[in-house]
């Protein structure tokens, strides 16, 4: 919960009495302070302008998601497209779909027997506060990083937004209505199993963390093992209380790579358009139109990261999932 939105504790004790001091100071402010900064009626979203009046994180991301669907409309297609190696539990996809979904049973009924008592502590709370492990582990603040924590619910929203779209035109049932017995914690939440909701926002949030938190000249950003380490955690999590099959866990994380690039994309150019010189496209992609706030919160959250490279390594690229250590991997099987 915000720090604002904390109840505050106070006497209302009135003095009753003709000469009887004032209880409160209810003096009006005078009118120059009524109005933000700036013209009134001016469009809050130019790039460069700082929201004078204090705005909740988490609604501030809901503003920059809104901005990103307005700009990139191709990010309906990244839902409903989502690459055929995630999609071996579906009969159009894969004649042996039916040995496929049973393995994937399989595997949760392991992870439920070995792993979801000691993990429940997690599970539960990552239910809807996933976000507050990254605040915790970096130690964002609205203090010392404002943005960077706008970023998170940047990224947070937007994976929403994308991930319930998928989960609307996927519609895959989930673990529990095939398997009863594996009883998750609670719910399981009312909606579609595919691809995982917060895998796709684990990975959008460590992506795009992981590219604000870049030192000035260098392309790596130091705490990249730890931005994915707990976006797998988190992920895993979910499969560990019984919500999410493994391919959901592997779809949202192709997901939250393809929504990244667009991320990028916008944030770099902010309007896709087309060069004179090329010959007409027939069959021309949307438009993209300018997305400042994105491009705000990005730039923003970056100008809090900016210390001189202490590294001269080549980029490298995000651990994936499947490539973990020997013993990580052998708590899967």
């Amino acid at each position: 919960m915000p720090p604002e939105l904390a109840y505050r504790q106070i006497t209302l004790q009135f003095q009753l009495g003709v000469n009887a001091p004032e209880a409160f100071p209810f003096g009006v402010l005078g009118h120059a302070l009524w109005q933000a900064p700036g013209s009134p009626g001016q469009s809050p979203l130019p790039a460069d302008r700082v929201p004078p009046t204090p705005w909740d994180d988490s609604l501030y991301g809901l503003i920059a998601m809104g901005d990103f669907a307005a700009a990139d409309p191709q990010w309906r297609g990244d839902a409903e497209h989502i690459d055929t190696a995630h999609l071996k539990w579906q009969p159009t996809a894969n004649n042996s779909h039916v040995g496929f979904v049973t393995g994937e049973i399989e595997a949760l009924k392991r992870l439920m027997a070995q792993d979801r008592e000691r993990y429940m502590g997690e599970i539960l709370a990552q239910q809807n506060n996933a976000p507050d492990y990254w605040v915790g582990m970096f130690n964002l603040g609205r203090s010392r990083t404002p943005w960077t924590l706008r970023l998170l619910f940047m990224a947070s929203r937007i994976a929403e937004l994308v991930s319930m779209r998928a989960k609307l035109f996927y519609d895959r049932p989930r673990p529990s209505e095939l398997c009863p017995g594996l009883m998750p914690p609670y719910g399981p939440p009312a909606h579609a199993s595919f691809p995982s909701a917060h895998a796709t926002q684990s990975f959008l949030i460590a992506y795009c963390l992981d590219h604000a938190m870049r030192p000035s000249g260098g392309d790596v950003s130091p705490y990249r093992d730890q931005l994915f380490w707990l976006a797998r955690r988190i992920t895993l999590n979910r499969e560990r209380g019984g919500f999410h099959y493994r391919s959901d866990s592997d779809a949202g994380e192709c997901l939250a790579q393809k929504v990244f690039k667009r991320l990028t994309a916008l944030k770099s150019s902010g309007a896709n358009r087309p060069d004179p010189a090329d010959p007409p496209n027939p069959d021309p992609e949307p438009a993209r139109h300018p997305a400042p706030v994105v491009k705000q919160v990005f730039d923003r959250a970056q100008a809090e990261w900016r210390r001189p490279s202490t590294t001269t390594a080549a980029a490298t690229p995000p651990p994936q999932r499947g490539k973990a250590p020997r013993a990580q991997r052998s708590q899967r099987k």
